[in-house]
Protein backbone atom coordinates (compact mmCIF):
# COMPACT_ATOMS: atom_id res chain seq x y z
CA UNK A 1 0.00 0.00 0.00
CA UNK A 2 1.71 3.44 -0.86
CA UNK A 3 1.22 6.06 1.64
CA UNK A 4 0.18 9.42 0.34
CA UNK A 5 3.23 12.25 0.08
CA UNK A 6 1.42 14.12 2.71
CA UNK A 7 0.98 11.69 5.34
CA UNK A 8 4.62 10.54 4.42
CA UNK A 9 5.81 14.07 5.35
CA UNK A 10 3.52 14.59 8.17
CA UNK A 11 5.11 11.52 9.73
CA UNK A 12 8.66 12.98 8.88
CA UNK A 13 8.03 15.86 10.76
CA UNK A 14 6.62 14.76 13.71
CA UNK A 15 9.57 12.06 14.15
CA UNK A 16 12.10 14.81 13.55
CA UNK A 17 10.52 16.78 16.08
CA UNK A 18 10.73 13.67 18.59
CA UNK A 19 14.64 13.82 17.50
CA UNK A 20 13.40 9.65 16.94
CA UNK A 21 15.71 7.90 14.14
CA UNK A 22 14.00 6.92 11.14
CA UNK A 23 14.84 4.69 8.41
CA UNK A 24 13.13 4.79 5.30
CA UNK A 25 13.45 2.03 2.34
CA UNK A 26 13.28 2.90 -1.12
CA UNK A 27 13.09 -0.20 -4.00
CA UNK A 28 12.38 0.04 -7.38
CA UNK A 29 9.91 -2.06 -9.58
CA UNK A 30 11.21 -5.67 -11.46
CA UNK A 31 11.29 -5.57 -15.22
CA UNK A 32 8.91 -7.16 -16.22
CA UNK A 33 5.97 -4.58 -13.93
CA UNK A 34 6.54 -2.26 -16.69
CA UNK A 35 7.87 1.18 -17.64
CA UNK A 36 5.18 3.11 -16.22
CA UNK A 37 6.04 1.68 -12.95
CA UNK A 38 9.77 2.53 -13.72
CA UNK A 39 8.93 6.08 -14.56
CA UNK A 40 6.94 6.77 -11.37
CA UNK A 41 9.11 5.40 -9.51
CA UNK A 42 11.97 7.07 -11.02
CA UNK A 43 10.26 10.64 -10.52
CA UNK A 44 9.89 9.97 -6.33
CA UNK A 45 13.43 9.09 -6.17
CA UNK A 46 15.12 12.35 -7.43
CA UNK A 47 18.26 14.07 -6.20
CA UNK A 48 16.61 17.23 -4.30
CA UNK A 49 13.89 14.02 -2.63
CA UNK A 50 17.36 13.11 -1.38
CA UNK A 51 19.10 15.93 0.03
CA UNK A 52 16.13 17.48 1.41
CA UNK A 53 14.64 15.01 3.24
CA UNK A 54 17.70 12.57 4.43
CA UNK A 55 20.80 12.35 6.30
CA UNK A 56 22.10 9.82 3.60
CA UNK A 57 22.33 9.38 0.46
CA UNK A 58 20.76 5.70 -0.40
CA UNK A 59 22.47 4.81 -2.96
CA UNK A 60 26.00 5.12 -0.75
CA UNK A 61 25.71 3.05 1.54
CA UNK A 62 26.83 3.73 5.16
CA UNK A 63 30.06 2.44 6.90
CA UNK A 64 30.54 0.58 10.08
CA UNK A 65 33.36 0.00 12.22
CA UNK A 66 33.42 -1.87 15.05
CA UNK A 67 35.30 -0.01 17.39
Amino acid sequence: MEVPVLARSYCRDIAKGLGALTIGVVTRPFGFEGRRRAVQADQGITPQGKSRHADRDPERPATFSSR
